[in-house]
């Protein structure tokens, strides 16, 4: 299944003008259990509010349960990668209230999150190739591991996670442990926003890893 998939993932690339990805059969692996579909939504709607201008909150703790603003997020880039409006079921969860010029977080957005690949190769727009392989339609679209380090960047920043925090560090567990419970904290963001910030780390320590052994990420 795994060899279908990365076929598939190269001849997408192929076609997308972009050489494809060899994933390595021998090098060192890396996993992480992360804080489930909830905690890659809860960055997700960090990435929304940036987006839309909106403050990150200190006093209410982003679970990933209730994300508007990475809904919308996901429909305006779902529009301009298609080429339409998302309809359907699609059309039911994220709703279209964006504007389709100046999106940001691509390939954070519009990645699945229950499985699917980031592959160390950049490129600007994520890949999805049309119509969608039925064999393999639940890994598009493809991100780029260089593009998502940008994006995460970014939403390290607005959250003020230091560089050197990673996500076994003690206090971010400990927050973690005992998250915001409506108390303002006067310290950096991420205190705020642990569920956030732990998919941050994790995904932040997968793109290094990535990089440095040529592997692609997956989700699964």
């Amino acid at each position: 299944m795994v060899e279908r998939e990365f076929e598939a993932i190269a001849q997408a690339m192929q076609a997308a003008g972009l050489p494809p990805h060899v994933e390595p059969t021998d090098c060192e692996d890396w996993c992480a259990n992360g804080y489930g579909y909830s905690g890659l939504h809860a960055l997700g709607e960090v990435a929304g509010l940036i987006w839309q201008g909106r403050p990150i909150p200190r006093a209410t703790l982003l679970t990933g349960e209730d994300t508007p603003a990475e809904m919308a997020l996901f429909n305006a880039h779902w529009a301009r990668l298609m080429g339409k409006p998302a309809r359907g079921w699609l059309a039911r969860l994220f709703p279209a209230k964006a504007k389709p010029e100046n999106l940001p977080f691509a390939h954070l957005s519009l990645h699945p999150d229950g499985t699917g690949y980031y592959v160390p190769t950049p490129f600007a727009t994520p890949i999805c190739p049309s119509p969608l392989p039925p064999e393999t339609e639940d890994i598009w679209p493809l991100g780029s591991v260089q593009k998502l380090q940008e994006e995460l960047a970014i939403l390290a920043e607005a959250l003020e996670v230091p560089p050197l925090l990673h996500s076994e560090s003690d206090e971010v567990l400990e927050f973690l442990d005992e998250p915001n419970d409506g108390r303002i904290t006067d310290g950096p963001l991420w205190q705020a926003q642990p569920i956030a910030t732990w998919s941050l780390l994790i995904l932040r320590e997968a793109c290094t890893h990535s990089l440095k052994t040529g592997a692609a990420i997956h989700f699964g």
